[in-house]
């Protein structure tokens, strides 16, 4: 279920309809679903994908490849490093986990939009 609404969430934002509110709003719930977030943790989460969230603003407006490439690893760097001081051991391997199924989506997605 949590790759299926990542991976609209991704189409979505591939198309420049989602906000960085909706984003925000939108990663947060789907967290503390997957991830069972505790009442503590979850305004913490939400703060640190908001700041993601406008981060990533920033790498869409970047020109080049690479230099988008880089900031992007770099504010996912940061956010990862962020959550992992907020989330418990258990809940960080499963974000990781989660987001290594997905990088394997968008890896197939896009080999597939080359044979097209």
């Amino acid at each position: 279920m949590g790759l299926l609404m990542i991976s609209g969430m991704a189409q979505a934002q591939e198309k420049g309809k989602l906000t960085t509110e909706e984003r925000t709003e939108i990663l947060t719930e789907w967290m503390q679903e997957e991830l069972e977030l505790t009442q503590d943790q979850l305004p913490q989460v939400k703060e640190i994908i908001q700041e993601f969230s406008k981060g990533m603003e920033e790498v869409v407006k970047t020109t080049g490849f690479r230099a988008k490439w880089a900031k992007f690893r770099s504010k996912g760097k940061e956010r990862d490093e962020a959550l992992e001081k907020v989330l418990t051991p258990e809940q960080y391997d499963t974000f990781t986990d989660i987001k290594g199924d997905m990088r394997k989506v968008m890896k197939e997605r896009g080999e597939q939009k080359k044979k097209s």
